[in-house]
């Protein structure tokens, strides 16, 4: 359907599918060309010292495909991070209550946005704390509560991000439950390499008594697979299972309506497509129905009703709040605030119309320029099951011809053995950086596989 929509716009404006006429012609016709100025682009004579430099002047700007990774830095965030130094530095300990970013609220100034963002009801279902693995291992000391002669397993995709794995087997290994017997890892069948949502629901009606928590990711980190998100949730809750989802990968690239889609819990991190900088500070949603009666979980200052009165007695904020632990970094936040402004401005609406088209040409183009026997996608190819992330997988070791694209100005993703991973954000990257993406991986392999 998207690819249709490419020929029929091409055809209406006499342009090849294919060329960079075209790219450039769609570029113009985009509603959201203008957010692209408002981030750093890396230049290609800053890439590497081993950049080619017979292949570009001093100013050109990199292709930068890699926002799954790490997304690029708004022009807005050194200003935010400055008024955070300004206010320390003119202020001393009273930035903990005055200023751009006050120290001990700083963290709340970042929820409308994300209200919207992942699709909360209410603020009080949103924190933001900690990194994307220390919530997942609060969220399942307060979850995971396993009874051995009933709900004890844990659900996961095969091939999850490793850290999503380590964290769920600690909790096992802690609470003396085997790992062999209680972690359910799906994979896909039939030779496919993304995983249907009909085999999960079987699954899950296999172990319904026993399935104590799903855990999945909203989008796949390896294959870019967007799993349907509602519909599992949906169906799991029915065979009385508690959901959670992993958003590294689907926040701020596809829409998610966490309240509406009753999901119990969820975490995430700032720093790939809400462009918040690595490392920076992470979030967490917990439904409003554990407002006033979350699980057991660790206690901290930071999730007190008072934290500045001290009382021997811990008395809990109402909300998802009352898992912070420790005062947020008010210098992170100002980062995070950059992005997610901007996010908000363009709308998860506008941003994931663009992406379907945006990414649905870079699905065309592979298809249509490169050898299918020496490479093929592993994202499913309905946009509906993918955000802005395709991966393509090779017959061979990519390792050095990765490194060689960047001599060329291109950055893109390398996963051992086989897999580049490419994803063009709505927000800064352009149909003309899609068109470039392919002509330079498709020149480097004529060359060097």
């Amino acid at each position: 359907e998207v690819h249709g929509k490419l020929e029929k716009l091409a055809r209406e404006n006499n342009l090849d599918c294919t060329s960079k006429d075209f790219a450039t012609m769609m570029d113009k016709n985009d509603e959201l060309k203008t957010f692209r100025n408002r981030f750093h682009i890396p230049k290609m004579k800053d890439l590497s010292n081993e950049t080619n430099q017979s292949l570009h002047t001093e100013n050109d700007l990199a292709v930068y495909m890699c926002g799954n990774s790490l997304g690029l830095q708004p022009k807005t965030t050194n200003q935010f991070v400055q008024k955070v130094l300004k206010d320390w530095k003119d202020y001393g300990v009273l930035c903990h209550e005055k200023g751009s970013f006050p120290a001990a609220k700083c963290d709340q100034s970042p929820k409308d946005f994300l209200v919207d963002i992942v699709g909360a009801k209410y603020p009080r279902e949103i924190s933001v704390l900690n990194g994307l693995t220390v919530n997942i291992h609060l969220l399942l000391t307060a979850f995971y509560r396993p009874d051995p002669k009933g709900r004890y397993k844990i659900l996961m995709e095969d091939h999850a991000f490793r850290s999503d794995r380590y964290a769920v087997t600690s909790h096992m290994d802690q609470k003396g439950i085997n790992i062999r017997d209680a972690l359910i890892e799906i994979q896909p069948k039939n030779d496919e390499p993304w995983i249907r949502t009909q085999a999960i629901l079987d699954v899950i009606e296999e172990n319904k008594d026993s399935i104590a928590i799903i855990l999945l990711s909203g989008v796949q980190y390896y294959t870019g697979q967007k799993f349907d998100m509602e519909k599992i949730t949906k169906f799991a809750k029915s065979r009385g299972c508690l959901v959670g989802w992993d958003l590294a990968h689907a926040v701020g690239n596809v829409e998610l309506k966490l309240h509406e889609w009753d999901v119990d819990f969820a975490a995430w991190c700032s720093y790939k497509y809400l462009n918040a900088g690595a490392g920076n500070i992470a979030g967490i949603f917990v439904h409003d129905r554990f407002c006033l009666k979350m699980p057991q979980y660790l206690h901290g200052w930071f999730g007190t009703l008072d934290k500045f009165d001290m009382f021997k007695k811990y008395i809990p904020i109402a909300g998802t709040d009352c898992m912070r632990l420790s005062n947020p970094p008010p210098l992170l936040i100002a980062a995070q605030y950059a992005g997610l402004q901007i996010t908000a401005e363009a709308g998860m609406g506008r941003i994931t119309k663009k992406q379907e088209l945006l990414t649905g040409y870079l699905d065309y183009l592979i298809r249509k320029k490169m050898n299918s026997s020496i490479c093929h996608t592993i994202t499913p190819p309905n946009p509906e099951d993918r955000g802005s992330q395709l991966s393509i997988a090779f017959t061979k070791n990519m390792k050095e011809i990765h490194s060689k694209l960047h001599l060329y100005g291109l950055v893109c993703d390398y996963r051992h053995p086989c897999v580049i991973r490419i994803a063009p954000c709505p927000l800064y990257n352009s149909f003309l950086d899609v068109w470039k993406t392919i002509s330079i991986i498709t020149e480097v392999l004529e060359y060097n596989y």
